[in-house]
């Protein structure tokens, strides 16, 4: 039971802990067997829309439109590091697969790298012409796509360098996605579409996949 709606719940990599995101500013988590609370609440100072885990299991990064994304140890639920300042709501957090980076996803227009062990900033930010709604690494962790309004594209992580032509829908896209080997992206969009694109060279793969609604979610299978 929580106190206001909760916006998701994910498993830990191990499969044992599940982690709720509730809209009164705090991320719990729960031993899936149990529903023992571990650690302390993750508190934020509005809603918490967003999280990730690393692949170790070890730390959780929490987004919030209090404008700030945080690392927490996911033993305990205490801080690892300050707070990850943005200056609008942070849509999107994720780690890449080594562990040693953080990127933030934000409507302050700006897709931003962070240290996750003490909250600093790795490298400039890829910079949008409109709010960023999703980031994601390739499972490699060279690459990053993110989605702005209607149009996706892939960077290059350590040079900041645009790698694709902009992938354009018709309305804003919501979540955009690396196929397993890093051959495809993912696109879905409120314009009631998917499309799978070529992750070097932009090109789409599929036609537009029509839904009867905006699409909120799109995952590839394993």
């Amino acid at each position: 039971v929580h106190s206001g709606y909760v916006y998701e719940a994910l498993f830990n990599p191990h499969g044992n802990q599940i982690l709720t995101l509730c809209e009164d500013g705090a991320a719990r988590l729960v031993d899936d067997t149990t529903g023992a609370t571990i650690g302390k609440p993750m508190v934020h100072e509005a809603p918490v829309r967003r999280a990730a885990f690393s692949f170790d299991g070890r730390w959780i990064a929490t987004a919030s439109s209090d404008r700030t994304a945080r690392v927490w140890d996911a033993s305990t639920g205490d801080p690892a590091t300050p707070p990850l300042q943005h200056e609008a709501n942070v849509a999107d957090v994720e780690f890449n697969p080594a562990g040693d980076t953080l990127i933030t996803a934000s409507w302050d227009r700006t897709v931003r790298f962070w240290d996750p062990r003490n909250g600093g900033e790795l490298r400039p930010p890829l910079k949008h012409q409109d709010r960023v709604n999703h980031a994601s690494f390739s499972s490699d962790g060279r690459r990053v796509v993110t989605a702005s309004a209607n149009e996706a594209r892939v960077w290059d992580a350590t040079t900041g360098q645009p790698l694709t032509p902009v992938l354009r829908h018709e309305a804003e896209i919501v979540v955009v996605a690396f196929s397993p080997d890093n051959r495809y992206v993912l696109s879905a969009s409120r314009d009631q579409t998917a499309r799978g694109w070529s992750a070097s060279t932009g090109a789409p793969v599929s036609p537009f996949l029509k839904q009867r609604g905006p699409i909120t979610q799109a995952v590839f299978s394993p």
